[in-house]
């Protein structure tokens, strides 16, 4: 079991070198399979690993897949989260025709209550768009990370429409406040793949 894993490892850190640096992964398999000959082969295999990572600044497709990885840590998974837990949010107001806001909102004065009205109504069309959004976040975060820039930028698109429906949508029962933090969310991670996919990165992914 421990000599699959540490094969798994050494192909990984293999595949997180450059191309120019595949004959040194070749010869890290080569190593492997005499030590592990001669006893566990775990410790080696980790040290590769971690050689081939520490050496992802020092190499152009190293600093794009660790700026791929910190875009999509840093935000797309997020914004897919964030969207995700609005959507089932609406989804539980649908259900229970329970939510906060709209309490408060409904003890309000006429205006509040004309506004608690309108959120009612549009919450089934937010929801679905909210869902939608996390979604193709979700997809858009895969694709990013497995550096498939044709499919990222279908799918940059997609994100990009839903995001303005949605904005659209919620705009009369928005604050502005938020609408501002969504579309400069959204505007960083529309800037940040088209940059990305511009350095043109080997097509072999390290997760």
């Amino acid at each position: 079991m421990s000599g699959v894993l540490a094969e798994r490892i050494v192909a990984l850190a293999v595949r997180c070198l450059p191309p120019q640096e595949r004959s040194w992964g070749q010869a890290m398999q080569a190593e492997l399979e005499e030590v592990a000959a001669h006893g566990p082969a775990l410790p080696f295999a980790l040290g590769c690993l971690m050689t081939a990572w520490r050496r992802l600044p020092l190499h152009r497709e190293g600093r794009a897949l660790l700026a791929s990885h910190a875009l999509t840590i840093g935000l797309i998974l997020p914004f897919a989260a964030f969207h995700v837990q609005c959507g089932l949010r609406g989804a539980y107001f649908l259900i229970s025709g329970r939510d906060p806001y709209y309490t408060v909102l409904t003890m309000g004065s006429a205006a509040q209550q004309a506004r608690a009205a309108l959120y009612r109504d549009m919450t089934p069309a937010v929801t679905v768009l909210l869902l939608l959004l996390g979604l193709a976040h979700m997809l858009l975060a895969w694709a990013v990370v497995q550096r498939r820039w044709r499919r990222a930028a279908m799918l940059w698109l997609v994100a990009g429409v839903i995001a303005a429906a949605t904005v659209i949508v919620i705009a009369p029962i928005a604050t502005p406040t938020g609408i501002v933090v969504q579309w400069l969310a959204l505007g960083i991670e529309m800037l940040a793949i088209p940059i990305l996919a511009r350095w043109r990165i080997a097509p072999t992914p390290c997760p």
